[in-house]
């Protein structure tokens, strides 16, 4: 693998209260984290990373704050972090297959959604760095470069205090999913798998106690407020992401402590689009 060195980004487009600036990523390399440096505070903004017109990862500030406090990497005010490798992760392999390869022909962008002007607020800085790498050469490269991250929120409606069918889960080819993030309070997760997950094979399952503990021995930081599926929580990710393209349907049964909405913040890999594509090019410049 070549060395992993930092890329200033071009400034940011319009940066103002209730504007969306952004700034265009430049591709080619391989991305395993993006640093944003402002002096908004994280109720104030949320941020996309737009890949060919699809939108990859969808953050606040709030909950990119939660998910570096989750896995207790170090953060400051006015720094946040968008992870697309995971650091945590305890092999190499682990922390590039998050990372996103990317081409020069692809069209990267970063946009940042900023609220109203709420007052009292200090003037407006924003800028970004990125973590980055060449491609890694070989058949290992080849594998790595399969995967790109998603990151997205879905919205649960939990009718019932007690058990909560939720077969809604994004699913489908290409995909593993490895954290599902649920804010509300959550008694206990089921995860089942089969042709009727409904009554499939539980894969997974916790009541909300022996969750924390597991997770903190796992060095996690439960965060308050939210009940985390971390599939990944040993840090071997290639070992332990859950498939979500290897049977017709992944049901979670979540059993909340009082009915009302519930939202899940998603952490995938999915198969990047057009590899059959992709794979000659990204050849021709590994490192």
């Amino acid at each position: 693998m070549g060395m992993r060195t930092t890329l200033d980004l071009k400034s940011f487009s319009s940066v103002a209260w209730g504007a969306k600036p952004e700034v265009k990523i430049p591709g080619g390399p391989d991305y395993h984290e993006i640093y944003l440096e402002t002096t908004l505070l994280p109720e104030h903004f949320r941020v996309e990373i737009i890949v060919n017109g699809d939108t990859r990862i969808a953050l606040t500030g709030e909950q990119l704050v939660m998910l570096q406090d989750f896995q207790k990497i170090w953060t400051e005010a006015g720094r946040y972090v968008i992870p697309f490798g995971n650091i945590a992760a305890r092999s190499i392999e682990g922390q590039m297959i998050g990372g996103m390869e990317t081409l020069p022909s692809d069209n990267i962008i970063m946009r940042v959604h900023i609220v109203a002007d709420p007052g009292g607020q200090p003037a407006l800085s924003l800028k970004a760095n990125a973590m980055t790498s060449p491609h890694l050469r070989g058949e290992l490269g080849r594998a790595l470069a399969v995967y790109w991250p998603r990151i997205t929120e879905v919205t649960f409606d939990a009718g019932n205090s007690g058990k909560n069918v939720n077969d809604t889960i994004p699913q489908g080819k290409g995909m593993k999913l490895l954290t599902a993030h649920i804010k509300g309070s959550v008694d206990k997760v089921e995860v089942k798998k089969g042709a009727n997950a409904v009554n499939g094979t539980v894969v997974w399952q916790r009541e909300s106690g022996l969750n924390e503990f597991l997770l903190k021995r796992w060095e996690r930081a439960p965060q308050s407020g939210y009940y985390h599926v971390d599939f990944v929580e040993s840090g071997f990710l290639l070992a332990e992401m859950l498939p979500m393209d290897d049977v017709p349907s992944t049901v979670f049964d979540i059993y909340a402590n009082a009915p009302g909405n519930l939202p899940i913040l998603l952490q995938y890999l999915e198969e990047a689009p057009d590899m059959e594509k992709r794979l000659p090019q990204r050849d021709k410049t590994a490192a």
